[in-house]
């Protein structure tokens, strides 16, 4: 017999170092697929092109264009996102910017002059929504107390007792009036000593009001068609000068019909218009993004608001604007229509993609370690069976030493002969068929069957030659 056959700890000390580090390895890739799966899923949770749950949508004051505008969008705004949207009353633009930037809104809107992307860097615009222009509209008790004048709009802002509108705090329409007052002449302290912020107190208060809003504004109608105000040209070309975000624009004799004294206005009246957008913050969602101006453009809100700015209109205002990158892709004249979509489908949902791919990756590395382990444990179970199947070969050949008797020998042989069998039915469709030590076993039930067969031949041919002599001996 062979030392490896007298001394099976060789291999033994050689399996336990192979399946330490089959188990280490198995280990250390399953923590790494864990560790990808984690940070895949992380990513997707966190950064993944998402349409928030709810959308909250910053206006003005209930009274004004931008909360209309709000109230009309909410329907379809909900129906093609399926989310929940919230039309909030504010303060006005600069309210609403300041919260776009805390995230306490998903959607606001602002006007073109109080938007400064310098001072706002995260926020965005989405869309122009209308024109608002600034009406200046004069007591007209007032116009008749300055008697024949020829500068009655320059007289009436450096009365310290004309009272004025100017808007909210914080709104789009204050910050225009305090352009245009500037422009005659009055500071802004002495606009803020005698400033009126409320459409009610105007109405009853106001001896002059700059208003910037929509022309289809309710309490601007009511107030021209009353007979109580005067609208006055204003030096638009001189303002949108300084202001580019200004357009100049005429408002034509009679557009909001006839008061009691005759059209308003009467004459057709120069002025100037800013513009509303719908903005939003720059890392919003690309899907929420688009489904707004899907919303706008293609589910009917121009038939509910005769003031929306045409696609093709709004798509010229883009060009000079600062967009969120998914409304740069709706305005581009050159649209790549549902291919656009699908690549932009597919690189939103990348990251989703490789983690359902790590987990899939983790659960095999897991089937696979508990394969080899259930393997390792197999062929561990296997190699005590034939140890100890070598060590009662290793018996049957000490005892075959001893013993002469064929009696005998025929029952080792028959032992031997049985475990052989036994360790060939269990054992040669497992791996360690191919082991070394079984080829070792193999050998060694040879070895000793064939000093057994030996043995009894040479035990029975002396016996035969014993017997035959005797009975050749003389009688």
């Amino acid at each position: 017999m062979s030392e490896q056959a007298n001394n099976p700890r060789g291999p033994r000390r050689s399996a336990v170092v192979r399946r330490f580090f089959v188990v280490v390895l198995a280990n250390l890739t399953a923590i790494t697929a864990a560790v990808l799966f984690a940070a895949a899923l992380v990513a997707w949770v966190f950064y993944w092109d998402t349409i928030p749950r709810r959308i909250r949508i910053a206006t003005a004051d209930a009274s004004s264009e931008y909360n209309r505008f709000g109230d009309v969008l909410e329907d379809p705004l909900s129906k093609r996102t399926g989310r929940t949207v919230e039309v909030l009353q504010t303060a006005g633009t600069l309210a609403n910017l300041r919260g776009l930037e805390s995230g306490d809104y998903e959607l606001a809107l602002v006007q073109d002059g109080a938007y400064d992307p310098d001072e706002h860097p995260s926020v965005v615009l989405i869309t122009p929504v209308h024109g608002e222009v600034v009406f200046l509209l004069a007591r007209k008790t007032s116009l008749a107390a300055l008697g024949e004048t020829l500068f009655p709009i320059y007289r009436l802002f450096m009365d310290d007792n004309v009272r004025i509108f100017i808007g909210a705090e914080n709104s789009g329409m204050q910050q225009s009036a305090r352009i245009v007052a500037e422009h005659y002449g009055l500071t802004a302290a002495g606009l803020e000593s005698r400033r009126i912020a409320t459409w009610d107190e105007a109405r009853t208060d106001a001896d002059l009001l700059i208003a910037t809003t929509g022309p289809q504004n309710r309490l601007l109608h009511d107030l021209l068609l009353s007979g109580q105000f005067e609208m006055l040209p204003i030096d638009a070309d001189a303002i949108a000068a300084r202001h580019p975000y200004f357009e100049v624009v005429t408002i034509p004799r009679g557009h909001f019909g006839h008061a009691i004294d005759g059209p308003a206005p009467r004459v057709s009246i120069p002025t100037l218009q800013a513009t509303a957008w719908l903005a939003t913050r720059e890392d919003a969602s690309n899907q929420m993004v688009t489904a707004v101006l899907e919303a706008i453009y293609r589910e009917g809100v121009a038939r509910k608001w005769p003031d929306l700015m045409a696609r093709d209109e709004a798509q010229e205002f883009a060009h000079r604007r600062r967009l969120h990158a998914a409304a740069t892709a709706f305005h581009d004249p050159f649209d790549p229509g549902p291919v656009a979509s699908w690549v932009e489908a597919a690189a939103g949902s990348y990251d989703l993609l490789f983690a359902v791919g790590a987990g899939c990756f983790f659960l095999w590395t897991l089937i696979r370690r508990r394969r080899q382990l259930g393997q390792q444990r197999q062929r561990d179970h296997d190699k005590r069976r034939l140890s100890t199947a070598m060590d009662a070969v290793r018996k049957i050949e000490q005892e075959e030493a001893a013993v002469d008797d064929p009696v005998r020998l025929t029952e080792l042989m028959k032992q031997l002969t049985a475990l052989k069998l036994e360790a060939l039915d269990d054992l040669t469709d497992n791996e360690i068929h191919d082991e070394q030590l079984f080829g070792i076993f193999l050998t060694q039930c040879a070895s000793v069957s064939n000093k057994i067969l030996l043995k009894t031949l040479v035990r029975s041919t002396s016996r035969a030659e014993g017997i035959e002599s005797v009975a050749d001996a003389p009688q």
